[in-house]
């Protein structure tokens, strides 16, 4: 067979071959274009969204907290359409169009979260006349129009221990910080309804030296929080041993080595997450699973996000792009807002000798002075308001950021060997600065707990 006649046979077979080769490679890199250009919507879209959320509540006090709140996550999620349709910036696309395969969207707070999902709004048709009778009759006929977004009931971190018989049921609301609400019933005996801190309480002996440490106290808030925060401690751990409920008993039993604040290790700690996980974990598979949608799964780095923090879960499944679908899911966290405040949510000031003008991490080495005073971080975004107008963020702090615990700059203080009055002055500032601020919050996200109605049969709240 001659030469040209090979040539010709292998162009004939491998020029279609190379041509549906390019054009489905050509595809693919559209398809992935395409699925990138859906992951930075989604992406802008969460966090445009949280700063809504964030710009709404850290200016806004609160006069009726639920309704305000609801109504600033409304707005706030109003805005995930708005951005996710201009963010695709497909012809022809509106927020109803790409809200469509939106299948829920969480915005977990302080206590509990929302679910925004779809449901089947209808509307009902009175039938007035009879065609045969003409007499004038009243039936409903319910008929289905649309799927419409809607914020769904707001759920609390709950959890119910009971024994066998359900003669003793204690409720435990979580929340993202060592704040606990309890509502505790023994058949025979009064209901018991409390609400406060969890701290873990010192020897009599050790209490008023501990506060005494602390420094001044004006209005006497720092002295509040503390005895109060033991006082319902005690009460709690009480509770829990009388109860015979061992399970919760073993988890919740406030000790030196089980406790309840943030960012520690502990069987409490385990439990929260635990519940928290579980509670949103449910709701959302059945949110999603109404309308043939699925919940993916979160990885243990998601859920450390969600489990600590105020923030948006937003999900959009059933895209085509080219020959697969789209479905993702992102996170956005909301640093600024007036939910829960942490220890590295505080920012300190230095004043007196060496002072400078700027406000720093705890572990700083450049926060100096006789005198060290915390403030929330929000305090320094909102500069006139807190009387901080002249103070600047420490170059340091920002370029060096890490863990603002206390317990990672005491082990930081104890590497350098830093003398024993220097770690005292930071820790006095630390732990009064978080109790103030706890304190200033106490109403502002605790109106369910704090502010509404006491429980009609005995009980203390």
């Amino acid at each position: 067979m001659k030469l040209q006649n090979l040539i010709i046979i292998f162009l004939a077979i491998a020029l279609p071959v190379i041509i549906i080769l390019s054009v489905y490679v050509n595809y693919q890199v559209d398809t992935a274009a395409l699925r990138e250009r859906y992951n930075d919507a989604l992406l802008n879209a969460a966090h445009e969204t949280i700063a809504a959320f964030q710009i709404n509540t850290t200016n806004d006090e609160y006069s009726d907290v639920a309704d305000s709140k609801m109504r600033d996550i409304q707005a706030a999620l109003n805005t995930f359409g708005e951005t996710l349709a201009t963010e695709v910036g497909a012809s022809g696309s509106s927020r109803s169009i790409m809200m469509a395969y939106v299948p829920a969207l969480v915005f977990t707070l302080y206590d509990g979260y929302y679910i925004y999902s779809p449901t089947e709004r209808i509307w009902e048709v009175d039938q007035i006349q009879d065609e045969e009778t003409g007499l004038i009759e009243y039936e409903k006929d319910w008929k289905p129009v649309d799927l419409v977004h809607e914020l769904k009931s707001y759920v609390h971190y709950t959890k119910q221990y009971t024994n066998a018989g359900k003669t003793k049921i204690l409720n435990v609301n979580f929340t993202l910080d060592n704040f606990l609400s309890v509502y505790y019933y023994e058949s025979g005996k009064e209901f018991q309804s409390r609400a406060g801190y969890l701290e873990v309480v010192p020897e009599e002996r050790d209490r008023e030296r501990f506060l005494t440490s602390l420094g001044p106290d004006d209005d006497g808030h720092i002295r509040k929080y503390y005895e109060e925060a033991w006082e319902f401690t005690e009460w709690f751990n009480k509770q829990l041993s009388e109860s015979g409920l061992q399970d919760a008993k073993e988890a919740l039993m406030i000790t030196e080595a089980n406790q309840a604040l943030p960012d520690i290790p502990s069987y409490f700690n385990d439990e929260k997450h635990e519940v928290i996980r579980k509670s949103i974990t449910d709701n959302l598979i059945q949110a999603m699973s109404v309308y043939g949608n699925e919940m993916p799964e979160l990885n243990a780095t998601d859920w450390d996000l969600v489990l600590n923090n105020v923030c948006l879960i937003a999900f959009m499944q059933g895209i085509p792009t080219g020959t697969t679908v789209y479905n993702n899911y992102t996170i956005a966290v909301s640093t600024e807002n007036k939910e829960i405040v942490r220890g590295s949510d505080i920012y300190f000031i230095g004043e007196g000798v060496d002072a400078d003008q700027y406000y720093h991490r705890i572990w700083c080495p450049h926060l100096k002075g006789d005198k060290i005073t915390g403030y929330n971080k929000t305090d320094f975004k909102n500069q006139e308001s807190a009387g901080h107008r002249d103070t600047l963020a420490c170059y340091y702090c920002m370029v060096n950021a890490s863990d603002a615990t206390w317990e990672y700059a005491s082990e930081l203080f104890a590497s350098q060997n830093k003398a024993p009055d220097y770690i005292r002055l930071r820790k006095n500032a630390y732990d009064v600065a978080l109790a103030r601020e706890k304190i200033k919050l106490v109403p502002l996200k605790h109106s369910g707990f704090i502010s509404g109605s006491k429980p009609t049969t005995g009980g203390d709240w």
